[in-house]
């Protein structure tokens, strides 16, 4: 610009900053936490705040909250587990790699029997969108005590 006032420039292509490649900041989206409702136990359910996303490969990190009314009872150790996906309007769902490939968060329902503890699952995984659309974010859960749950959720996308 050979000295002139930066604010009447326009059309300006940046290649560097002080002699350092300029790199373009990557995607990256949220789903707000919301409240998904009753999912009943080994069933999916989906909602909230639409996102679009274009297509491509992203981390996402997500967040399953359930309430405290799924519990273990009788002594036993039982396992609660899930994961999120997401569903397009046009394009239908998405799910991470790690489910595809059969893997999916779990951890021990909590001891209380009644009023029990709030469980929560976070995991971080690769998803692969291809084709661009507005998305929605899902929840798939199971536990082996058959119990229905209300859901929290939320996630992270960032390009990789």
């Amino acid at each position: 610009m050979n000295s002139q006032n930066i604010e009447t420039a326009n059309d300006v292509g940046l290649v560097s900053i002080n002699g350092i490649p300029f790199l373009p900041a990557k995607f990256s989206a949220v789903f707000p936490s919301f409240d998904v409702g009753i999912v009943s136990n080994n069933t999916t359910s989906y909602g909230g705040n639409s996102v679009f996303i274009p297509s491509g490969h992203y981390q996402i990190t997500y967040t399953i909250q359930f309430d405290g009314n799924i519990t273990q009872g009788g002594g036993q150790n039982y396992m609660v587990r899930g994961y999120c996906f997401i569903v397009g309007g046009q394009v239908g769902v998405f799910q991470p790699y790690m489910v595809i490939q059969g893997f999916m968060p779990s951890q021990v329902i909590s001891y209380a029997v009644g009023n029990g503890y709030f469980n929560c699952l976070t995991a971080t995984d690769y998803i692969s969108v291809g084709s661009q659309d507005t998305f929605q974010l899902g929840v798939y859960q199971e536990n082996q005590q058959g119990q229905n749950t209300n859901c929290f959720i939320s996630a992270v996308f960032q390009a990789v």
